[in-house]
């Protein structure tokens, strides 16, 4: 039997969710879509029109032999509109309008992945598009990426899932600036993903070799780990596999006995989420605390589902498995803040509206305190090999006290107020279906525990922080991001 594109109808919408839900079954898409059945509700009434199609929505499906859904698609056609406003449903589209078609979804079974049902998918909308005269546009994933090149798609913009970290961003920034300050001796490369990005690290650090790639190349990645000494790795680095294991290959590859490389890796900040997602359980406090000195054990031996784990995994085995020409040590920050030498502070919930739960625990971490601890590390490679500070347990947890998020929330809209951006404050507490259809399942991750004590670098590095506390520098974090949004 031949497998066939054909629509979608909202009857098809539950075994769409099945398809959907094994399709994107990473870390990162179980921790915002969990098994669970609200889940499933909501992505049958947002995701895959189990109430109607919208009227620019189509949505399509291929049918196996048993005529089950194996994929299925969602395209978006252009949007258009008279000069009342009022949305147009069938348009000619002249030649010069700027008009797109927009692949919102593509899911394949994993048990149908290999058999091209996602080309069939996509070239539905490729042939419409080249009748119509227009453009097509889609989000990818670092995986799906060849694919689309296949079929002629050019990359646009690239961005993370996670606040950027990148040499041109927040942490990477910070710790590029840090490093620059303190070791000027030292030969720096960075790798950026624009030109426009290359020409500011080059204004700023002239001294600096800048090459433009990404992370899903390869060769670049494996050569410069390869002839490098040390190599600071922030750039989505929690999420994504194959960049991890090109650099872990690479300085391996490129290092001896007496000549070690050193990788100093970021992780992410969801590790310790997975027993709230787990049980289904959002808002309720914890009272189990990690620690990275005399509990690492507790950290190396994470369920393997858990939130960035395989990400952190490969880094700590490397490092185990190749101790003898390969240092490695993970760097855990949790929530940061404060301004940096590369992004302005992040605080975008002050709103005069404050909405919160009433447990959502979590240590907080300046940027200065996370990018000391790469700078920090890096001196260290140059005159320290201590089997505690490198390796496989060379778990560093970042943390200056914990917080709260809904008491966040009153204080920066009480922040914002003090400062005169606010006339009022009305908070109120809301239930979990509520705040989904505030926020979105982000939200979820705001109402999890996540509770841990930096204890590694301060018994090895004389770690400490410094810097206010994130309530004490809420102000300055409020009035840093009004004046980013009025620029």
């Amino acid at each position: 039997m031949t497998l066939e594109v054909e629509p979608a109808s909202p009857s098809d919408a539950p075994q769409m969710v099945r398809v959907f839900q094994a399709a994107f079954s990473n870390a990162f898409n179980r921790t915002m879509f969990p098994p669970t059945e609200d889940v499933r509700v909501w992505a049958m009434e947002h995701l895959v029109g189990g109430n109607g199609a919208q009227p620019r929505e189509v949505f399509l499906k291929v049918r196996d032999e048993e005529g089950k859904v194996a994929a299925f698609a969602k395209w978006i056609r252009p949007r258009s509109a008279d000069p009342d406003g009022r949305e147009e449903e069938e348009v000619s589209w002249p030649a010069s309008s700027d008009v797109e078609l927009y692949l919102d979804i593509i899911a394949v079974d994993p048990a149908y992945q290999g058999r091209g049902l996602a080309s069939k998918l996509l070239k539905w909308g490729l042939a419409r598009a080249d009748e119509e005269g227009i453009e097509v546009y889609l989000s990818s994933s670092p995986e799906g990426r060849r694919m689309y090149e296949k079929y002629g798609f050019e990359s646009k913009d690239s961005f993370s899932p996670f606040p950027g970290t990148g040499v041109t961003e927040y942490v990477g920034g910070d710790a590029l600036a840090t490093l620059v300050a303190k070791h000027p001796e030292f030969s720096y490369s960075a790798m950026v993903r624009s030109t426009q990005k290359a020409e500011q690290v080059m204004a700023q650090y002239p001294n600096t070799r800048v090459m433009i790639g990404d992370l899903d190349d390869s060769a670049l990645l494996e050569r410069e780990s390869a002839a490098a000494d040390i190599v600071l790795h922030t750039a989505d680095a929690s999420d994504h596999v194959g960049p991890a294991r090109a650099i872990a290959t690479d300085l391996v590859a490129g290092h001896g006995k007496g000549n070690a490389g050193y990788w100093l890796h970021m992780g992410g900040t969801g590790i310790l989420t997975f027993e709230d997602s787990d049980k289904n359980e959002y808002g309720t406090e914890s009272d189990k605390v990690y620690n990275d000195w005399s509990g690492v054990k507790g950290l190396l031996t994470l369920p393997d589902h858990a939130f960035h784990h395989d990400v952190d995994q490969l880094v700590l085995e490397a490092g185990a498995n190749h101790a003898d020409v390969l240092k490695t040590a993970l760097v855990c920050p949790r929530t940061i803040y404060s301004e940096g030498h590369a992004h302005s502070a992040v605080a975008r919930s002050t709103s005069s509206r404050t909405r919160h739960s009433d447990y959502i625990n979590g240590p907080s971490s300046a940027l200065d305190d996370s990018s000391g601890t790469m700078s920090t590390s890096t001196t260290s490679a140059t005159c320290r090999t201590d089997d505690d500070l490198w390796g496989a347990k060379a778990y560093y947890l970042k943390e200056h006290g914990e917080h709260v998020w809904g008491e966040l929330a009153q204080s920066t809209a009480e922040a914002g107020t003090k400062l005169g951006y606010l006339a009022e404050i009305k908070a109120e507490t809301i239930v979990l279906e509520s705040a989904k259809k505030y926020a979105g399942f982000e939200l979820l991750g705001w109402r999890m525990n996540s509770p841990w004590r930096a204890q590694r670098a301060r018994a090895i590095l004389g770690w400490k922080p410094y810097r206010p506390s994130l309530l004490e520098e809420l102000p300055t974090v409020v009035r840093s991001e009004l004046e980013r949004m009025q620029k």
